[in-house]
């Protein structure tokens, strides 16, 4: 009775293997070119060991996969764990939001700062994350004006709060943050301090300056 799940996760095991193979090849093509016309489909996929026609069955161009952009999407797992309760730091809670989709949509919080090198090095590559990231935040808006309009405290506020223009500005907000967490992450050595902390710490900081001014 148990064999059949792990044959299938042994299948996903496989398919993340390529995955990851297909990205570090295209990655270190691009870290290695100053034009990334020099960088081809072919090439990578002979890095990677697969063929040229399989590469497109894991990315839609060399530059997802140099930037280990997946198709944006919010999964049932994240949806169903984002919930607003009573005293919730909204703008913390929308941060950790878009960290976790993020992160579940290009290559993992391990990438960030590979992520960050591409982009310096070639900023064309910084348009197709950006688009990549206003996808991710039209998804996030979705959901959190969903949750909203299920919770009572704004359901019952309808007549003087505008929710579609709340969820909005909530993922503006969470954005925020997002750049401020970073910034703290990148200035400081490797795991010297949490994600959580840091989110935790930059939503207050941004709280507390929307409460002074």
């Amino acid at each position: 009775m148990k064999a059949p799940p792990a044959k299938s996760s042994l299948r996903e095991r496989k398919r993340a293997a390529t995955w990851a193979a297909i990205h570090e090849a295209a990655a270190a093509a691009a870290l290695e070119h100053d034009d990334l016309s020099g960088v081809t489909i072919e090439d990578i996929a002979e890095q990677a060991d697969i063929s040229p026609r399989t590469f497109f069955n894991y990315f839609p161009s060399k530059e997802d996969a140099i930037l280990g952009l997946r198709p944006p999407s919010i999964d049932d797992d994240t949806a169903s764990g984002f919930t607003i309760g009573t005293g919730d730091n909204l703008i913390e809670k929308v941060a950790l939001l878009l960290f976790e989709v993020f992160d579940k949509t290009a290559g993992g919080s391990g990438s960030r700062e590979l992520r960050m090198t591409l982009m310096h090095r070639h900023p064309e590559l910084a348009r197709i994350r950006l688009a990549h990231t206003e996808k991710l935040h039209h998804l996030a808006r979705a959901l959190i004006e969903a949750r909203l309009t299920d919770t009572d405290r704004w359901r019952g506020r309808t007549h003087t709060v505008d929710i579609r223009a709340s969820a909005q500005i909530l993922v503006a907000a969470g954005q925020s943050v997002v750049r401020i967490a970073v910034d703290w992450m990148l200035a400081e050595p490797e795991g010297s301090h949490p994600l959580d902390e840091l989110v935790h710490r930059a939503a207050q900081s941004f709280t507390t300056v929307l409460d002074e001014a």
